[in-house]
C-alpha cells in the first residue's frame, strides 16, 4: 500500500457503485412532476430479475461510495497532513480542480434541459427546485447542506456537497493530529445515531466517510499482523459468505420479522461494505492484476454519476418529442442504450473535459503548487 497510489479493485467498485446509481433512479422516468406515478411498477423495470437489489437498494450505493472516499483519503492524505507536509489552500486546489468543473458544466445542461421540459410540460422533471436561490446554492457546490427547501437542479451532486463538508472536516482533524480511531468512532456514531435523524445528508455521509477512516486503520492493523494472509483468507471467506446471505435475502425477499429492513440497510453500511473493502484490497495485494481491466469504472464513475441525471432529462425529452410513452423506459432496449450513450459520454468527459481542464487549473495555480513542493509525492 506505501508503494502504490491507486488500488484497482478500489477504482471498479467506486465504477460498480455508480452504475448502481443509475439503476435505483431509473424509476426518474416514471415521474410526474416531482411525485413518483402511482401507477409505476417496479418489478418491470429493464432486466428487474437480475438487477433487481440494484432497483431496490441501489440508494445504498451512495453510503458505499462515502466509506470509499474515507478508506481512499486516511490512506492517501492522513499521515502528509498531521505531519503539516500539506496546506489547506494547496488541498483545496487538488479537490476544486478534480470536482467543479464537469458539476459546473451538468449544473449548466440540467438548467438548459429543464427550461425547456418546464416550457413543454408546466413543470420540473424530478427535482422541483429550480429558481435562483437553489442555482447558487449548486454554483457554490453547497446544494445540501441544510439552507435548502429540497433537492435541485443536477440533484444527485448533493453527496458531492456533503464530501466537500467532509473534505474539510477530514483536513482539520489530520491538520490538529486528532485523526485517532476512538474519535473516528465517535464521529461515526454521531453520524449514524444522532444526526441521520436531524439532517440526513450530513448523517448519511459523516457516518460512512469516519467508518471508512476506521477502516483503513483496521487494515493497517491486519496488514503488520505476522498472520495476515490467514486473516485476510478469513475476512474474504466471511464477506462472500456475507454477500451470499444478502443476496439470497434480497432475490428470495425472505423477510424474517421488523429486523429485516435494518438488515438490509444499516447491515450493509456498518458492516457488510467495510468488509467489502478490506477483503478486495488484501485480495489485490496478493494478485495486483486482480481487477486491473476493470479499473476504468473508477476513471468514469464521477462523470457517470453527475451526468446520468442530464442524459436522463434529454432521454425524456427526446422520448416526448418523437411522441413516446413511458411504457418505452420499461423496455430492455431502453436501458441498454442508456448505458451504452452513458459509458461513451463518462469516457469522453474524463478524457477529453475533465483530465484537461484538471492540468488547466493546476497549471494555472502552478506558483502555488510549486510553493508546496510536497505535493507532487501526493496522489492528485
Amino acid at each position: 500500500m506505501k508503494n502504490t497510489e491507486r488500488m484497482y479493485s478500489l477504482d471498479a467498485l467506486r465504477g460498480i457503485a455508480a452504475l448502481a446509481v443509475v439503476f435505483w433512479h431509473w424509476q426518474h422516468f416514471f415521474f410526474s412532476g416531482a411525485t413518483l406515478s402511482a401507477s409505476f411498477i417496479r418489478e418491470q423495470q429493464p432486466f428487474y430479475s437480475v438487477f433487481l437489489i440494484f432497483y431496490k437498494h441501489g440508494a445504498l450505493a451512495v453510503d458505499l461510495f462515502f466509506t470509499l472516499s474515507g478508506f481512499v483519503f486516511f490512506w492517501l492524505y492522513a499521515k502528509a497532513i498531521s505531519e503539516h507536509k500539506t496546506e489547506p489552500l494547496a488541498f483545496f486546489i487538488l479537490r476544486f480542480s478534480r470536482l467543479y468543473p464537469l458539476h459546473l458544466v451538468a449544473l449548466l445542461l440540467v438548467t438548459a434541459g429543464q427550461a425547456l421540459f418546464i416550457t413543454n410540460n408546466g413543470h420540473c422533471f424530478v427535482y422541483p427546485y429550480y429558481d435562483l436561490w437553489h442555482f447558487a446554492l449548486n454554483i457554490f457546490m453547497i446544494p445540501s447542506i441544510g439552507l435548502e427547501r429540497g433537492y435541485s437542479f443536477n440533484a444527485p451532486v448533493w453527496s458531492v456537497s456533503v464530501e466537500v463538508v467532509l473534505y474539510i472536516i477530514f483536513f482539520m482533524l489530520c491538520w490538529f493530529r486528532l485523526n485517532r480511531p476512538l474519535i473516528l468512532i465517535i464521529l461515526a456514531a454521531f453520524g449514524f445515531l444522532w444526526l441521520n435523524s436531524y439532517y440526513l445528508p450530513f448523517g448519511r455521509g459523516i457516518g460512512a466517510f469516519f467508518l471508512g477512516g476506521l477502516t483503513y486503520y483496521l487494515f493497517e492493523i491486519i496488514e503488520r499482523s505476522q498472520r495476515s494472509h490467514c486473516i485476510a483468507l478469513i475476512l474474504q471467506l466471511l464477506t462472500a459468505s456475507l454477500w451470499l446471505f444478502m443476496l439470497l435475502l434480497v432475490y428470495l425477499d425472505l423477510s424474517f420479522d421488523v429486523f429485516s429492513a435494518h438488515i438490509k440497510t444499516l447491515f450493509p453500511i456498518v458492516v457488510l461494505f467495510p468488509l467489502t473493502i478490506i477483503s478486495i484490497v488484501l485480495l489485490e495485494m496478493k494478485n495486483k492484476k486482480i481487477a486491473l481491466r476493470l479499473s476504468w469504472l473508477g476513471d468514469i464513475s464521477y462523470s457517470s454519476y453527475l451526468l446520468h441525471f442530464p442524459l436522463q432529462l434529454s432521454f425524456m425529452l427526446i422520448n416526448q418529442y418523437l411522441g413516446g410513452s413511458v411504457k418505452f423506459f420499461t423496455s430492455n432496449t431502453s436501458i441498454v442504450l442508456f448505458f451504452i450513450i452513458l459509458l461513451l459520454l463518462s469516457l469522453a468527459s474524463f478524457r477529453c473535459l475533465e483530465l484537461p481542464l484538471q492540468q488547466y487549473l493546476r497549471k494555472r495555480w502552478a506558483g502555488t503548487l510549486a510553493a508546496r513542493p510536497v505535493l507532487q509525492e501526493l496522489p492528485q
